[in-house]
């Protein structure tokens, strides 16, 4: 019955019935939080762009959950059963394993990466400000641009067989 949502330095927890807020957690040395994923064992976890790093809410609190240069400019999250998919705005995509905190890169060239799904056996990565693309394994193949038109894209959500994209 909660929305989750980042706040620059802070992680909200809003009621989703009234819209009320129901709590604040402040990210200590947070610079910008950006995505935030809920894994298999309920824990939230939130990426900080700004610091190459993720947090976890964890006992009322938010701490630090793991930090590395490969997290430099991370961005969207996608908890998956024994994973956490992770794509950068320095066109990475990671694999984190929950257990050891391993991270695997999965793909690289995917631009200003922001959100990321699962879907047909591979991933729909959506790169600021216009580009789609499909990642399966290491290929990456860009399925849509439309930084011409001005159509911009960023965070996305994948409903049934429908992805919707605000611009």
């Amino acid at each position: 019955g909660r929305l989750w949502v980042s706040d620059i330095d802070a992680l909200v927890a809003i009621d989703l019935l009234s819209g009320a807020v129901l709590a604040r957690y402040p990210a200590p040395g947070a610079r910008f939080l950006n995505d935030v994923a809920t894994t298999p064992d309920g824990t939230i976890l939130v990426s900080d762009s700004g610091t190459a790093q993720i947090f976890a809410l964890q006992e009322g609190a938010l701490s630090p959950w793991l930090a590395d240069p490969l997290l430099d400019s991370v961005n969207g999250l996608l908890a998956e059963p024994d994973q956490l998919i992770v794509v950068t705005m320095e066109g990475r995509m990671l694999a984190i394993d929950y257990a050891t905190r391993a991270i695997t890169p999965l793909a690289e060239g995917l631009a200003n990466a922001d959100g990321v799904v699962a879907h047909g056996g591979g991933y729909l990565v959506s790169s600021w400000p216009g580009e789609l693309f499909f990642v399966q394994g290491a290929s990456v193949t860009r399925l849509m641009d439309t930084r011409e038109a001005g159509d911009f894209l960023n965070d996305f959500e994948r409903v049934g067989d429908l992805l919707v994209v605000p611009h």
